[in-house]
């Protein structure tokens, strides 16, 4: 289902465990499908197995892990890493198509995650940048504008990075995306719409920013997210970046714009000017 995912974990025909997450309506139904298996995979890290048959109703998921369709949708290819990634992890892992009518209990599973909003507010953080600064910072050989929550009415002390981003950053790339903790429940809301959490950095990220001087900073906590409205989003009270914003001179916008950021940023939802932003409390 487009607004959630489901997976049921079978051992000698006995059920171990049912699967079940709302990740919101700016998504698509091969994106549910992904996250589903990832979920999935990272649940039979959890109860220490070794071999997996993972069978789905996704033709497209199904082949694209196996190698047999390419995967070429942006939105895709930071989840296929990931869950290569947990394969690697595994002595075996098959997968096998299946016709929908064959996998019921995963279908009635994601309808019903689907339906799960609103996300208890302990399970959610928000992105709630300040809307009138960014602040431009190097990592690796790429300079990028991120949003941060200095002088926001909403504060957090979460980092946050696409996923997109993160795979087409040199030196990270597809290693990193495969090499993501496992993080508690937790979603990413925006105001808007609400951003899937795929997990945490294990790799530190090197940044620097040029105020007059070079600041450097390295982030250990970042959380990766799933098509994040802006390459990256630092937290003025997070401890590993808190000494950016000390005596940051910050050059003023008019206001937060689509246009601050690359292009396949500007159809994020977030963006919308027709509807208000706010938090959700």
């Amino acid at each position: 289902a487009r607004g959630g995912y489901g997976a049921v974990l079978m051992s000698q025909a006995v059920e171990l465990e049912r699967i079940s997450a709302y990740i919101g309506d700016f998504t698509t139904c091969n994106v549910a499908e992904y996250l589903g298996l990832i979920a999935a995979l990272r649940a039979c890290l959890r109860r220490k197995a070794v071999a997996v048959n993972a069978c789905g109703d996704s033709e497209l998921v199904i082949l694209q892990m196996t190698g047999e369709y390419e995967v070429r949708s942006p939105l895709l290819k930071p989840l296929h890493a990931i869950a290569k990634g947990l394969e690697r992890r595994f002595e075996r892992v098959s997968f096998r198509h299946i016709p929908r009518e064959q996998n019921l209990k995963a279908d009635i599973l994601a309808r019903l995650g689907s339906s799960m909003s609103p996300i208890p507010r302990e399970n959610r953080t928000l992105f709630y940048p300040s809307r009138c600064h960014t602040v431009r910072i190097d990592i690796g050989n790429t300079t990028i504008n991120a949003t941060h929550d200095v002088g926001t009415a909403e504060s957090d002390d979460k980092i946050f990075i696409d996923a997109s981003f993160l795979l087409d950053l040199p030196s990270y790339g597809p290693d990193a995306l495969g090499d993501l903790e496992d993080p508690a429940p937790l979603t990413v809301c925006s105001g808007k719409t609400f951003l899937p959490v795929l997990g945490r950095l294990r790799k530190p990220l090197l940044i620097k920013v040029k105020t007059g001087k070079v600041i450097k900073a390295q982030i250990t906590d970042a959380y990766v997210i799933h098509r994040l409205p802006v390459p990256l989003h630092l937290a003025a009270y997070n401890q590993q970046t808190a000494h950016l914003f000390e005596r940051m001179a910050m050059p003023l916008y008019p206001t937060l714009e689509a246009s601050l950021f690359p292009t396949q940023y500007h159809d994020h939802p977030f963006w919308d000017t027709s509807t208000i932003f706010l938090p959700y409390l």
